[in-house]
C-alpha cells in the first residue's frame, strides 16, 4: 500500500510540473523572440539596466538550489499523508472495533501538519522571487524614462527610442518571471524524478538463468542451505538444510511460527536465494534455470489469498491463460470450490470483488488453490492455505489431491496433524536452524526399521535431534503421536 502512494505522488509531481512547464515556456518564448530581435535598437543606457539581469539569475539559482531539496521532502510527507489515509480507509472496522478513531486522526493530523509546514516553507522561499523581479522591472522601466528623457531633452534620444526600450525591457523581464514560474515546477518534477529513476536503476537481486530440465526421479533438494534476510546480522533463519523430495511424492513441513516455514518453501521458485548451500530442481540449481521456465514448473499457494477483481473464470484462468471450461471446472472440483462458484447466479462468470471481499476466507482459499491446480504444475506448493477450511472440506480436498496428483510434487506447510498425517513424509523445522524428517517405512527414502531404532536408542541422540516414537524432536511443542506405520529417519543435523 505504502508503495503504492509512493507512485501516485511521484507521478502527481512530475505531470503537475509538466502541465505547468508547457504553457508557461510557449508564452515565454513568444514574448522573448521578438524583444531579443529589436536589442540591437535599444539604447546604451536600456543596456546597462538590463545588466540587472545577471544579479537577478543569481538570486534564482540560489532560491532554487534551497527550494530544490525541499520539494523533495514535500513528495516524502505526501506519501505519509496518503499512507495514513488508505490506511484508515482500508482498516476503518479495524479502528471502530477497538475505539481508535481519536489516534487515528492524531495521525493524520501529524502527517498533514508536517506536509503542511514542508510545503508553507517551500512557498515561502519561491514567494521572495516574484516581488524582486516585479521590482526590477518597475525600476527599470523608470530608469529608462527618466535618463531617455533627460537625452530627449537636449536631443540625444527620439522618443520612440524611449519607448522601443521600455517595450523590450519589460518583454524580456515579463519571460523571466515565467521563466522563474517554469523553474518552481521543473524544481518539483526534478525531485519526483530522482525518485523514479532510482527505482528504474536498481540492480534486479534474482537474476534469471538460461538452462531447463525435465522431470527427474528426484525432483527438488536442498543441498546444505543457509539464509539471512538481505541486512540482518545475527544467526541465520535456516542453516545446514539437507532434504530430498522425490517426484509424486507428499512432503509435508511442520514447526512453531516463527521458525523459517515458508522461507523454506520461498527459496524454491526464487523469491529468494540462498545465502549458501544450493537448491536443486530436477538436479539443476535453480539458479541456474530460465526464471520464468523455473516458475511454470511450479504451482504456488501463498498464506494469504490473492485474488483480482475478475470473473472467477478469469482469476483461475491466472494459473493458465488459454484453459479451458473443463480444465476450470476440474480444478475447482479437485480445490472444492464447484459447489459454492455453483451457488452464484453467474457461476464461473460472477465478478469477484477487490481483493476479494466478496468471498469468504475458506473460499478465497480454495479459488487460489484452483488457480495453481489448473496449470497442472510439477511442483505444487500449499503455505499454510487451508487455514480457514472446515476438518470435512478439508479432508476432502486431500483425498482429491491425492487421487488426481499422482505424479505431482507437493510441498504442504501445515499447523494441524490432520492435514499433514496422510503424507509421504514430514519435515519439521526447529528453531529455524534444524530440521527433523519423518517417512512412511514403504518409502525407500530414509526408511529405518523397527530395528534399527531399537539399535539407535542404545546409542548417543545427536545433540540437533531427539528421536522418539512421536517425533517430537527437541521441541517443547506437543504434536499427537504419529500413526504406528511412522518412523523417524536418522538426522546429524549439528547446532
Amino acid at each position: 500500500m505504502e508503495q503504492l502512494t509512493l507512485v501516485q505522488a511521484i507521478v502527481l509531481g512530475i505531470v503537475q510540473g509538466l502541465t505547468e512547464f508547457l504553457p508557461i515556456s510557449s508564452t515565454a518564448h513568444l514574448r522573448i523572440v521578438p524583444a531579443l530581435a529589436g536589442w540591437k535598437d535599444i539604447g546604451a543606457e536600456a543596456t546597462a539596466v538590463m545588466q540587472l539581469g545577471t544579479l537577478l539569475a543569481v538570486l534564482i539559482y540560489f532560491i532554487l538550489r534551497r527550494a530544490t531539496p525541499l520539494f523533495t521532502t514535500v513528495q516524502t510527507k505526501l506519501d505519509k499523508v496518503n499512507s495514513v489515509v488508505q490506511e484508515n480507509v482500508g482498516g476503518a472496522r479495524v479502528v471502530k472495533a477497538f475505539v481508535r478513531e481519536e489516534y487515528e486522526n492524531g495521525r493524520f493530523d501529524k502527517a498533514n501538519a508536517e506536509l503542511r509546514d514542508t510545503n508553507w516553507r517551500v512557498l515561502m522561499l519561491l514567494a521572495v522571487m516574484s516581488p524582486v523581479l516585479n521590482i526590477v522591472m518597475n525600476a527599470s522601466v523608470a530608469a529608462i524614462i527618466l535618463i531617455g528623457g533627460l537625452k530627449a531633452g537636449v536631443g540625444g534620444v527620439s522618443v520612440g527610442s524611449i519607448m522601443a526600450s521600455v517595450t523590450y525591457v519589460t518583454q524580456v523581464l515579463m519571460s523571466v518571471m515565467m521563466v522563474t514560474m517554469m523553474f518552481q515546477s521543473v524544481s518539483r518534477s526534478i525531485a519526483s524524478g530522482k525518485r523514479v529513476i532510482e527505482v528504474l536503476d536498481t540492480e534486479p537481486v534474482i537474476v534469471s538463468g538460461s538452462a531447463d530440465r525435465p522431470s527427474a526421479e528426484v525432483q527438488v533438494s536442498f543441498r546444505k542451505v543457509e539464509f539471512r534476510y538481505p541486512g540482518t546480522a545475527g544467526s541465520p533463519v535456516l542453516r545446514d538444510i539437507n532434504l530430498d523430495i522425490r517426484r509424486g511424492e507428499t512432503l509435508a513441513v511442520i514447526g512453531s511460527t516463527g521458525t523459517g516455514k515458508s522461507t523454506l518453501i520461498n527459496l524454491i521458485p526464487r523469491f529468494y536465494d540462498a545465502t549458501g548451500g544450493s537448491i536443486l530442481v530436477n538436479g539443476l540449481d535453480v539458479k541456474d534455470y530460465d526464471i520464468k521456465k523455473l516458475r511454470k514448473k511450479i504451482g504456488f499457494v501463498m498464506q494469504k489469498s490473492e485474488l483480482f477483481s475478475e470473473t472467477i473464470a478469469n482469476n483461475i484462468r491466472w494459473g493458465k491463460p488459454d484453459a479451458d471450461d473443463t480444465e476450470l471446472k476440474e480444478a475447482a472440483e479437485t480445490a472444492q470450490a464447484a459447489e459454492f462458484i455453483g451457488s452464484f447466479a453467474d457461476g464461473f462468470g460472477t465478478l469477484v470483488a477487490e481483493k476479494g471481499a466478496s468471498l469468504s476466507g475458506g473460499q478465497k482459499q480454495r479459488l487460489s488453490i484452483a488457480r495453481a491446480l489448473v496449470r497442472k504444475p510439477d511442483i505444487l506448493i500449499l503455505d499454510d492455505c487451508t487455514s480457514a477450511l472446515d476438518l470435512a472440506t478439508e479432508a476432502k480436498l486431500q483425498q482429491a489431491l491425492r487421487r488426481r496428483l499422482k505424479n505431482t510434487t507437493v510441498i504442504m506447510i501445515a499447523q494441524r496433524i490432520a492435514s499433514v498425517k496422510n503424507a509421504d513424509a514430514i519435515a519439521k523445522v526447529i528453531m529455524a536452524k534444524k530440521m527433523a524428517r519423518t517417512r512412511r517405512e514403504k518409502s525407500p527414502i530414509n526408511k529405518a526399521s523397527t530395528n534399527d531404532k531399537a539399535k539407535d536408542e542404545t546409542k548417543p541422540t545427536p545433540k540437533a535431534v531427539q528421536v522418539a516414537p512421536m517425533c517430537v524432536v527437541a521441541s517443547a511443542m506437543p504434536y499427537a503421536p504419529m500413526p504406528k506405520n511412522m518412523v523417524c529417519a536418522k538426522l546429524t543435523m549439528p547446532v
